[in-house]
């Protein structure tokens, strides 16, 4: 995208998709230290997405402060970001 840097929710979902694995595996690996660690980061970025990233008609922005939206957005249900039944996923994608 040409233009000034923003904040995208695609990207923002791909930052909690990594820290979100990242405490599943240290978990598995004996970890628990990091794995709590990390699963505070994945929730504030999902706090942070859930309160900008999703436009006052309730749908998955392309990137915070606009009402642009961006297929991209729809592979957090995929993720496991939001469930596939979540309101704001499914208005996303008839919007």
């Amino acid at each position: 995208a040409r233009g000034a840097p923003q904040q995208y929710v695609s990207s923002k979902i791909m930052c909690w998709v990594a820290l979100d694995r990242a405490s599943k595996l240290g978990t598995v690996v004996g970890d628990a230290e990091s794995a709590v660690r990390w699963r505070g980061i994945d929730d504030e970025i999902a706090a942070d997405i859930l309160a900008e990233g999703v436009s006052e008609r309730g749908v998955l922005r392309q990137h915070y402060g606009t009402d642009a939206l961006d297929a991209s957005a729809l592979l957090a249900a995929i993720y496991g970001f939001l469930d596939p039944d979540d309101e704001r996923l499914r208005a996303t994608a008839v919007t």
